[in-house]
C-alpha cells in the first residue's frame, strides 16, 4: 500500500496563496506548539542528536502552560486561519509585512511538527470540532485537542492527508501510551525553554480578526454534534459476523435522517485508492 502520506504527517502546513494555496513542509523541524487560550508557545521536543527531550520536563512544561491564567488576546491572530482563503491570504501577507517579528513567528507556528490546544471546557462534543475558532491553528495538518478532563480529539487539515493515515497513528499512539503510561517521576523538574510568539497587528488587521470573530460565532452557532459511547458491541463484533462496520455507520445515519426528515438522504462512502502510487480518499456517491 502507498505510504507516501505519511512524510507529511509531521512540520506540514497549509499556507494560504491568493487563488490557490501552498503545501509546505519542514521535515527538519524539532519543536511543537502549544496553544493555550490562543496564546501561543514554542517548545523544542527534540534534541539536536535526535532524541525526544526528557519527558518529566516536557510534562513540566505542559503543566506550566496549561496553569497560565491569562486570557484569551483581545485580537487572536490564529482565528484567521478559519475564514476564507483568500481574505486570510491578504490578511497574512499584510501581518508579514507590518512588523518582521511577526514572519518570524509565523514561520514558528507553520514549520513546528504539530500543535498541541489546550483548552478548558470538559466535554467532548461539539466545540472540539473548532471551538468557535478560538485556540485552534486551521492550516496545521495535524492538531492535538486536550480537554479538561485530559480528553484527546484530532484535528487535521485535509488537502493533503485523509483519514486512513491518520487514524492508524491515532491508534498506534492510543495503544502505546496505555501500555506505556507516563507517570511523573517528579513535581520539581525544571521546565523546557520556551518562546512565546508575538504578534503586531495594524489596526486593519485588528479590525478583520474581530469580524472573523463575529463569522465563526454565527457559523458555529448553526452546527451541533454530540458524541455517542454505544456499549452494546464494536467492530471487533461486527468483523466476526462478516459485517462492514462503516455500513452499520452508515444504515444508522440514513435511518436517523429518515427519521427526521421522511425521506432517504443521498449517501456517500469511502473508496481507498492506497494500491497506487500517491492515493488519495475518494468517494462513492
Amino acid at each position: 500500500l502507498d505510504m507516501s502520506q505519511y512524510r507529511n504527517l509531521f512540520g506540514t502546513t497549509r499556507v494560504p496563496k491568493r487563488g490557490r494555496d501552498e503545501f509546505v513542509s519542514v521535515p527538519t523541524s524539532r519543536h511543537i506548539v502549544v496553544m493555550r487560550n490562543s496564546h501561543m508557545y514554542c517548545v523544542d521536543v527534540q534534541q539536536s542528536n535526535g532524541l525526544p527531550t526528557d519527558p518529566d520536563q516536557l510534562y513540566s512544561t505542559l503543566t506550566a502552560i496549561a496553569s497560565n491564567p491569562s486570557p484569551p488576546p483581545p485580537h487572536p491572530v490564529s482565528i484567521l486561519t478559519g475564514t476564507d482563503r483568500d481574505t486570510w491570504a491578504d490578511a497574512r501577507s499584510e501581518l508579514m509585512a507590518a512588523d518582521p517579528q511577526n514572519a518570524l513567528a509565523l514561520e514558528k507556528v507553520e514549520s513546528a511538527l504539530f500543535i498541541v490546544c489546550l483548552d478548558d471546557r470538559e466535554s467532548a462534543d461539539t466545540y472540539e470540532v473548532h471551538n468557535y475558532g478560538m485556540n485552534r491553528w486551521f492550516d496545521k495538518y495535524l492538531q492535538l485537542v486536550v480537554n479538561g478532563k485530559a480528553e484527546l480529539a484530532i484535528s487535521f487539515e485535509h488537502s493533503w492527508i485523509d483519514g486512513r493515515t491518520i487514524i492508524p497513528f491515532m491508534d498506534r499512539m492510543y495503544s502505546h501510551t496505555n501500555h506505556y503510561p507516563y507517570i511523573p517521576q517528579t513535581s520539581t523538574t525544571d521546565s523546557l525553554p520556551m518562546e512565546k510568539l508575538e504578534f503586531s497587528l495594524t489596526n486593519s488587521l485588528k479590525d478583520a480578526v474581530l469580524k472573523v470573530q463575529s463569522q465563526m460565532t454565527e457559523k458555529c452557532g448553526v452546527f451541533f454534534s454530540k458524541a455517542l459511547w454505544y456499549q452494546g458491541y464494536g467492530k471487533s463484533f461486527l468483523k466476526a459476523k462478516n459485517v462492514n462496520p462503516n455500513s452499520i455507520i452508515q444504515l444508522a445515519l440514513q435511518m436517523a435522517y429518515h427519521h427526521q426528515q421522511g425521506v432517504m438522504g443521498s449517501t456517500v462512502f469511502p473508496c481507498s485508492t492506497a494500491a497506487f502510487l500517491h492515493d488519495r480518499t475518494e468517494w462513492a456517491r
